[in-house]
């Protein structure tokens, strides 16, 4: 028990011995930070640097940098005070400064890496999606800078890493965007939205999504389309289901795209058809209201030209039309112009 004793007083005794000599050096580097010789102040800096107290180190850094201009040693301390700015989470400034040294000292064995860290510096500013995405703009760009300047670079694959999370995290505000509207019944400018987000981002992992819904989209619009539009915007989204079903065969929304697709066939079908009758009904109209206006007026000329136009819709109708439930009675009116007639020259 008692050597137990011993051995943990002596640990103590040690270990005190060693906090006493750390805060010894410690508090000579302190002294030496408000020392007014620029090499002390230097050796304060790179200490402090050295041993993580980044809050120290800057202000030393702040005058040493422009105190230091035009020396050998300047490129070392500003280096160290962008990384003291970065490793305080200013990611701002740091950014700033990574950027100024690369410009300042683009020969300097640091300038790639102070390049990269701009670029990582944006990276790290980025906001999730759903927030404003200026940082993301400005760290993509910054990345694609990178990479044209620096193709071979050690960070090559750590750019591309970055660049495609941020173009993704793009394309799922986009898609969010648009699959709003499309929540909110807004069609047309879902279908508008889902385009673009298409074409900026083809590789996403929305994509699948985003052309079922451009679709989906497409075909609503038209459900609620007039009646002039409608075809014109069912024909569309069938071009937009045969882009989806070749692209995405085994997709998980391909059933209900097929269901929907058909049902948009149906409702073409139904609207040709409904345009026929309107066809068959106006070239009837045209014959009854031209052959009642030959019969009952004095005037010739008046009406040969009422024949004439009745005659035109009724070979219409029946050249177009033979099956038409409207082409007996159209015969009848025409029996009756010419029974009309030949009563009169009698």
């Amino acid at each position: 028990m008692r050597e137990k004793f011993t051995i943990v007083a002596t640990t103590l005794l040690l270990f005190g011995l060693v906090v006493t000599g750390c805060n010894k050096e410690f508090r000579s580097m302190v002294k030496k930070s408000k020392s007014r010789s620029i090499q002390d102040i230097d050796t304060a800096a790179v200490y402090f640097y050295n041993r993580k107290k980044y809050d120290r180190a800057i202000p030393l850094f702040e005058q040493l940098v422009p105190a230091m201009a035009g020396t050998s040693r300047q490129p070392e301390l500003y280096y160290y005070y962008a990384w003291s700015r970065y490793m305080m989470g200013e990611l701002v400034s740091s950014a700033f400064y990574f950027e100024d040294f690369s410009q300042k000292f683009p020969s300097n064995e640091h300038a790639t890496e102070c390049e990269w860290m701009v670029a990582k510096c944006y990276y790290r500013l980025s906001d999730p999606h759903y927030l404003d995405q200026t940082y993301t703009d400005k760290a993509i760009a910054q990345l694609q800078l990178f990479l044209s300047r620096n193709p071979k670079s050690d960070y090559e694959e750590d750019c591309m890493g970055y660049l495609n999370d941020l173009r993704e995290r793009k394309a799922k505000k986009a898609f969010e965007q648009a699959k709003l509207y499309y929540n909110l019944g807004y069609f047309k400018a879902a279908v508008k939205a889902f385009e673009v987000m298409i074409s900026e981002y083809p590789d996403s992992d929305f994509r699948e999504e985003s052309q079922f819904l451009l679709f989906k989209s497409a075909h609503s619009l038209a459900g609620v389309s007039t009646d002039r539009r409608k075809v014109e915007r069912y024909q569309e989204a069938g071009v937009f289901y045969e882009r989806f079903a070749k692209k995405f065969p085994e997709s998980k929304f391909a059933k209900e795209a097929a269901n929907l697709d058909d049902s948009g066939k149906k409702s073409l079908e139904k609207l040709r058809l409904e345009e026929l009758e309107r066809e068959q009904v106006k070239l009837y109209k045209s014959i009854e209201e031209n052959v009642n206006l030959a019969l009952r007026t004095k005037d010739e000329e008046e009406r040969a030209k009422a024949k004439s136009r009745a005659l035109k819709s009724y070979e219409e109708l029946r050249d177009d039309y033979p099956d038409s439930e409207y082409l007996p009675k159209a015969d009848q009116l025409y029996s009756k112009l010419s029974m009309g007639q030949s009563g009169e020259q009698e």
